[in-house]
């Protein structure tokens, strides 16, 4: 998250960051269409639970996912801010 647009196109005052982790199930529907061969290939080899970012647990940032490949997806998830 940034204080102003401005801050956000030149990477800087950043207040917060967070990583969305998507459904495996959504993203082998998404790989498995036509021009994404390298990352199904990619996606076989790799799990959440191996990532380098989300292997210390990732439920938190798990979204939830509703649509198809076909139709366009919309990922879900709520973020709690601190400061």
């Amino acid at each position: 998250m940034f204080p102003t647009m401005a801050a956000a196109t030149a990477a800087r005052g950043k207040i917060q960051t967070s990583q969305l982790a998507l459904p495996e199930g959504a993203c082998w529907a998404a790989y498995a269409t036509n021009g994404y061969g390298r990352s199904l290939s990619n996606l076989g080899r790799q799990s959440l639970d191996r990532d380098m970012v989300f292997r210390d647990g990732y439920a938190p940032q798990l979204s939830a996912v509703t649509g198809t490949p076909a139709g366009g997806y919309a990922a879900n998830l709520t973020v709690g801010l601190a400061r």
